[in-house]
């Protein structure tokens, strides 16, 4: 096989370290958006829970308006 040889464009050691600064803010970002939707999920999954306890044990009125 024959192999072509491409330039590799390096950016500057400086471009390189905000580059690096910026993928590093973005990924707190997104770690910290990821723990927020997963502790919300947990929060809707306990009060889904609730309301059908509250429902099975009569403590919620569910009337023909809810079917």
């Amino acid at each position: 096989s024959q192999y072509v040889a491409l330039p590799l464009i390096v950016p500057p050691r400086y471009e390189q370290k905000d580059l690096l600064v910026m993928l590093d803010a973005a990924e707190k970002k997104y770690l910290s958006s990821a723990a927020l939707l997963s502790t919300q999920k947990d929060k809707l999954q306990e009060y889904r829970q609730a309301l059908i306890t509250a429902a099975v044990t009569g403590q919620l009125d569910i009337g023909e308006e809810a079917a």
